[in-house]
């Protein structure tokens, strides 16, 4: 029985579908802060790789949870990045939590 619990549990864990996580190198284009909700997003310029399955074919990323410390620093980032027209790397949690068809944006990299 364990023998056949443990083949089990291995088919399982091979079968599984990997996750993938969006990335993209570009510019900010736009930012967008929603009054009624205060929901967060931007659009980036360049092509987004490995995207998210539920994120759907756009350049718009979301950062998950506007009221956290780390999410008004990402905020700022982005102000600073679009400010100063600099480039940045985006990275995402491969989760749409916010919006369905946007990914969740987990790092903020600004270049100078």
């Amino acid at each position: 029985m364990k023998i056949v619990i443990l083949s089990f549990a291995v088919l399982a864990s091979a079968l599984t579908a990997p996750a993938f996580a969006g990335s993209v190198s570009s510019y900010i284009s736009r930012i967008y802060v929603r009054q009624h909700d205060g929901l967060v997003y931007f659009d980036t310029t360049g092509p987004i790789t490995n995207r998210a399955s539920c994120g759907l074919s756009n350049n718009t990323w979301v950062i998950p949870n506007e009221n956290t410390e780390t999410s008004k620093k990402q905020y700022a980032a982005l102000l600073a990045a679009k400010a100063a027209n600099l480039p940045v790397d985006v990275f995402g949690a491969g989760t749409c939590t916010r919006w369905a068809d946007s990914e969740d944006v987990d790092t903020i990299v600004v270049h100078d």
